[in-house]
């Protein structure tokens, strides 16, 4: 473990796997292939069966054609509600234009005494 602050290495545990006997076959290294690239295999490019017919003058319906043009805003459909009240309502309402001006009282916030007291020199 590396005391200023080093990764740690990866840790490599021992195995049992050891080849029995010599190694007689041999190896070869990716130095042995250099330059030897396989041939590819030509795309077969079907032809098909899409023609453009008649003249084509060269121009084409973009955006700038439709630009003032602007389609108009369909209103809301607001359907009418079944949800009645039935009977007449007796009760009152009130609205914000009655409480103008009048304010609650906030209640007093209250401080209780600690009993912590510093003691002895403080030297800070």
């Amino acid at each position: 473990v590396g005391s200023d602050g080093d990764r740690v290495g990866p840790v490599r545990r021992a195995d049992n796997l050891r080849p029995e006997g010599e190694f007689g076959g041999s190896t070869t290294t990716g130095s042995a292939f250099v330059g030897n690239e396989g041939e590819r295999v030509q795309l077969a490019r079907r032809p098909d069966n899409l023609r453009a017919e008649g003249q084509f003058g060269g121009s084409t319906t973009t955006g700038s054609t439709f630009a003032g043009n602007d389609g108009e805003r369909v209103s809301p459909i607001r359907r009418a509600d079944t949800l009645r009240a039935e009977g007449e309502f007796g009760g009152s309402t009130t609205t914000g234009s009655t409480f103008v001006g009048n304010e609650a009282e906030r209640v007093a916030l209250a401080r209780r005494p600690d009993n912590l007291r510093a003691e002895g020199q403080f030297g800070g």
